[in-house]
């Protein structure tokens, strides 16, 4: 057919450039490869006169798309031939919509669609971020008649894709583009209609593929003996076999990102140091194995290879050596007979098992994974790449942010002192941002909460598609439990998380709220280990009700404070919150572990500084939804400078001289709070020592 598409390849070739995309000529040795060196086009698209010089005489037969960057986020998924003859296609697209993703599915067919000369079909789409290389998402081993007639061919293909350094040829190439001169064809669509879809369709779209990988999990030949992968054959099972039955992905995978769910078991994961913006880098949990599939190259396993978690635990921390990672696992605990009491020296628990019920968690993400010990590269820091966190998350009104993303956060008060309201507040906020926030509620039930969102003005499609809510009625523990709880993060991926009613949660999990080492321990296997996972999470707690006592922390052990690396808050309430007022609590901040929040406080001579006040207001004067706003302090107001309280205390020291704290709240008429606060105040307006005994250093001026 030379010559015969030559004048229809030159207008092909106009219209998908004109509709941004690199066009270059296809081979006509039938390799399906680019006929011209392309690698500048892969950076730039190629001229007008460039394409009527490849296409404007018979020279080609074919043309095709330069993938990525250059053409506008370009890829390729393809189904081959003989997955389209085997089924799998069709059970590719029955899993698209059992997982939500039917709407995807119709838009990619809707798009751009076409039929290669061995029956497969390759659908065009472009990505609103990076593309991503070219991937083999499903292979299968050769059967034998395959082998008979190709020996070397032992895996097949049975989905792709093209992407970044990819090309594709495109209709309507035939002739001498194809061995045996086969044409490839247009079944629906136009360069103009190819759609665009989001990283996280892609990801979506990669990960339903993997599902249907079945490649074989390659099984290391191990010596057999103590230590080694093998166990003593009469009396159990190989430590090997016993992780990869009981072992942990997030333990194994120390510093990678779980991202989404799909399929029930199937997980997508990136890669350290990867931003998930720009894609995934592998799955776990496809077909029948629970087993890590890689797609990127820049990793240290092998791309497109699958590995079982006894592999990939043996490369990531014994560099392959899997004598080393057996023997490891045997005193750690894995196959049988038990380890003995006896243990070598050297062979260290990551940390201590915690009891939680009859289940048993790890509190540092897992006792084979965590490596607390090594050091700590400080190379970003040195470099000056290192920021420190800045409070992003809830929003005062002048735009100060309230909490930090990946933080450990409280805000305590007395009862109906507005924890839940502030709580609430900075969900919605997020919630206006497009963002999603999940609610962990051992306190109150769905109806009381909910309808908070919806008196404050939330919508209930926003609540429905941006808020979650669970109210947990067992502990934890390390299995389904916590698997559903990943699920949730995994799925919604939010930026705030709720943690309401801190002692209700400890007593549900059997911990004791007044014992420092089983905060520490809740702390660890609840709020830290979602914090690692990027969202700001917010504990709320009581505080003891004589203000006396009350300190800066929560009720209970000193450790929930000290627990705490984002901000601590209390709220002190000055008018009372209900139906047809205005109610308004100081929100005072006692700890701020990344130091970025102090700042915007007003300082005071006390270790609690005012942040904010926060004001609900339920008059009706603003319509009808309550009005919700975190302000920030006004020192000017009467209400935070108590003058009368200030002025009797100059008064009485001007009488008595020197004195403590103590007999000042006995010489003087009022709320110990109030005079505190009065105290606090003179001592940083200069009137007064801030060392106890106050003593005078200036008279009093105020009126």
């Amino acid at each position: 057919m030379t010559g015969a598409l030559v004048p229809e390849l030159v207008e092909v070739a106009r219209r998908w450039a004109a509709a941004g995309f690199a066009v270059i000529p296809a081979a006509t040795n039938g390799s399906k490869a680019p006929a011209v060196a392309w690698k500048q086009y892969q950076e730039e698209r190629p001229s007008e006169g460039q394409l009527t010089a490849w296409f404007g005489g018979d020279a080609y037969d074919g043309l095709g798309l330069v993938c990525g960057a250059v053409s506008g986020q370009l890829e390729m998924f393809e189904a081959e031939g003989r997955a389209v003859a085997d089924g799998t296609l069709e059970a590719f697209r029955l899993a698209m919509v059992d997982n939500g993703l039917e709407d995807l599915w119709d838009r990619l067919n809707a798009g751009y669609v076409e039929l290669s000369p061995s029956g497969g079909m390759h659908w065009l789409y472009r990505v609103d971020g990076p593309a991503c290389p070219n991937t083999r998402l499903a292979r299968r081993p050769a059967t034998a008649v395959e082998l008979g007639n190709e020996p070397d061919e032992k895996v097949k293909v049975l989905l792709e894709t093209r992407g970044e350094g990819g090309f594709v040829v495109v209709a309507p190439s035939g002739g001498r583009t194809h061995p045996r001169g086969k044409r490839w064809r247009v079944l629906l669509g136009r360069p103009d209609t190819i759609p665009v879809i989001t990283i996280d369709e892609r990801d979506a779209l990669y990960a339903i593929a993997a599902m249907f990988d079945l490649m074989p999990v390659t099984v290391p030949e191990v010596p057999s003996g103590r230590g080694m992968l093998h166990g003593d054959g009469a009396h159990g099972n190989r430590p090997g076999d016993d992780f990869n039955a009981r072992g942990s992905w997030d333990d194994i995978l120390n510093g990678w990102t779980r991202a989404r769910r799909f399929g029930g078991n199937c997980w997508t994961w990136v890669r350290p140091g990867k931003n998930p913006r720009d894609g995934i880098s592998a799955t776990t949990g496809r077909n029948d194995g629970d087993n890590l599939y890689v797609f990127s190259t820049s990793t240290e396993f092998e791309a497109e290879h699958p590995y079982s978690k006894f592999a990939a635990y043996t490369l990531l921390h014994y560099g392959g050596d899997y004598s080393a990672a057996a023997s490891a696992l045997r005193a750690d605990g894995y196959g049988s007979p038990a380890p003995t009491p006896a243990q070598p020296a050297d062979v260290v628990m990551d940390h201590e098992p915690v009891a939680i019920g009859n289940e048993v968690a790890e509190v540092h993400g897992g006792r084979t994974g965590h490596r607390p010990w090594q050091p700590v590269d400080l190379s970003h820091v040195l470099d000056g790449t290192w920021q420190a966190p800045e409070p992003t998350v809830g929003q005062r009104a002048d735009g100060v942010g309230l909490f930090y993303p990946g933080k450990v956060h409280t805000a305590a008060s007395e009862s109906e002192g507005g924890k839940t309201w502030f709580a609430l507040g900075g969900c919605l906020t997020e919630m206006d941002r497009g963002n999603s926030a999940v609610y962990l509620d051992f306190e109150d039930d769905e109806g009381a909460i909910v309808n908070r969102l919806l008196d404050m003005g939330a919508k209930p499609n926003q609540i429905r598609d941006h808020f979650t809510y669970l109210r947990p009625d067992a502990a934890l523990g390390s299995g389904i439990n916590r698997d559903d709880l990943a699920a949730v993060l995994a799925d919604s991926r939010p930026t705030i998380v709720i943690l309401d009613g801190v002692t209700e949660a400890l007593a549900l999990h059997g911990l004791d709220a007044n014992k420092n080492n089983e905060v520490a321990r809740f702390g660890q296997m609840l709020p830290s280990w979602i914090a690692r996972r990027g969202p700001a999470v917010v504990s709320l707690d009581h505080v003891v009700k004589n203000g006396e006592n009350r300190g800066r922390y929560a009720i209970g052990a000193v450790h929930k404070l000290n627990g705490i690396d984002g901000a601590a808050y209390v709220l002190e309430n000055r008018h009372p919150f209900g139906v047809g007022v205005r109610g308004v609590s100081y929100l005072k901040l006692s700890k701020d572990r990344p130091g970025q929040l102090r700042r915007y406080a007003v300082t005071s001579a006390g270790r609690l500084h005012w942040f904010a006040d926060l004001v609900v207001d339920a008059t009706g004067n603003t319509g009808d939804e309550l009005l919700i706003e975190v302000l920030a302090p006004s020192p000017t107001e009467d209400e935070f400078r108590p003058t009368v309280i200030m002025a009797e205390i100059m008064a009485l020291v001007t009488e008595k001289g020197a004195l403590p704290k103590r007999l000042i709240r006995k010489g003087v008429r009022g709320r110990h709070t109030t005079i505190d606060a009065a105290l606090d105040v003179l001592v940083l307006d200069g009137y007064l020592t801030k060392t106890t005994p106050h003593s005078k250093l200036k008279d009093w001026a105020e009126q």
